[in-house]
């Protein structure tokens, strides 16, 4: 989860403090729902722990980004060329 959070933070232009904390612009809850997502698919965690390594979030918080990351794959190309970029970035480190 943490080279998960790194990667996404940085392609970002962000910290791995503003995907942990409780700051929400656009830019950072965008940010942490795709994170959160691709914690949940490319890990063995639970919601509960990748809710918990991103500030302690409930595990319904992480529930609700990865569907909604999901819906926004299903609807917008863009966001499924970003996930597999970072895919990419991710399993490189």
């Amino acid at each position: 989860i943490e080279t998960i959070q790194k990667v996404v933070a940085e392609h970002f232009g962000l910290q791995v403090q503003d995907l942990t904390g409780p700051k929400r612009p656009k830019n950072i809850a965008e940010a942490r729902m795709l994170a959160m997502y691709l914690s949940r698919k490319l890990t063995g965690h639970s919601h509960k722990e990748v809710g918990h390594a991103f500030g302690n979030r409930n595990h319904a918080t992480v529930i609700h980004a990865v569907q909604q990351t999901e819906e926004m794959m299903l609807k917008d190309e863009e966001t499924k060329r970003l996930l597999n970029t970072l895919q990419r970035k991710i399993q490189i480190r």
